[in-house]
């Protein structure tokens, strides 16, 4: 619920139609309260996932970047975005690239954007199964959004088709207007910069060296 720049987020668990936590945010003034019951369950804490998720897309989208669901590694010194939905594989890549000797952003949800005209990706806290996740920001040189397949391949997209994936794997704050568009900007403004590639790929090191050998080509 919105009152100037005042917020209200519940969470709720399971049927039970009562919140078993509210905050309340001003962002406006820096500023909010977290309320919860005493029987809030174990596997939430006051400030934790998702509350903290659907704040810092706010904050972020702001700030002409977005959450997205990717795994971010850094290869000398620069970064590729691996990214796609829930059980896509992920996780699987940031432990091949792991195991290559890349460092990991994160497995699961990474920060894209724009800074003095250049993409760049930063680690976040939300890893996923591979529990991976390092407080890192690099230059973002490569995107690329995931498909399970037989062989590795790739297949360039344009600006428009790299937007709306990006769009659709981020956490964009719909309940704020003005945010949600400032998030949209924000991807139109990284594909004007770097389009994706989408990448079909075999779940074993194979595809660590197909990468290697595209960079290493540029």
């Amino acid at each position: 619920m919105h009152n100037g720049q005042a917020y209200s987020i519940c969470l709720q668990h399971g049927d039970d139609p009562k919140p078993c936590l509210v905050a309340l945010i001003d962002f406006e003034a820096h500023r909010g309260s977290i309320f919860f019951t005493a029987d809030l369950p174990d596997r939430f804490a006051p400030f934790d996932y998702p509350l903290d998720e659907v704040i810092f897309s706010k904050l972020l989208a702001d700030r002409d970047a977005l959450i997205v669901h990717a795994c971010g590694v850094e290869i000398d010194g620069q970064g590729v975005l691996f990214a796609g939905r829930s059980g896509v594989g992920k996780s699987t890549m940031a432990e091949l690239w792991a195991k290559h000797g890349a460092r990991v952003l994160n497995d699961d949800r990474v920060v894209i954007g724009v800074h003095d005209d250049q993409v760049q990706i930063s680690g976040t806290p939300w890893h996923g199964t591979a529990g991976l996740a390092l407080p890192l920001t690099v230059p973002l040189r490569r995107i690329y959004f995931l498909r399970h397949a037989e062989a590795i391949s790739t297949h360039e997209l344009s600006p428009i088709e790299t937007a709306a994936q990006l769009v659709s794997l981020s956490v964009i704050p719909y309940w704020d207007s003005q945010s949600a568009q400032n998030a949209v900007d924000t991807a139109a403004g990284i594909v004007q910069l770097l389009s994706g590639t989408r990448l079909d790929f075999v779940p074993d090191l194979s595809v660590v060296e197909y990468i290697r050998h595209a960079i290493d080509s540029d």
